[in-house]
């Protein structure tokens, strides 16, 4: 990851996007999305993510 990119995640929003990618019955894109910004936000690079 770029040292330049910081992604600032609350607990409140990871906990948020964490249903979000748990949840069934939500539509995929945002199941990938969500996953997405919970990668970023732990610091893996965009390879590491597109994996």
């Amino acid at each position: 990851m770029r040292p330049w990119i910081i992604v600032d995640v609350t607990a409140a929003d990871r906990a948020w996007l964490e249903v979000i990618v748990a949840d069934r019955n939500c539509p995929q894109k945002h199941v990938w999305r969500a996953a997405i910004v919970l990668a970023t936000a732990d610091g893996l690079g965009t390879n590491a993510v597109m994996r």
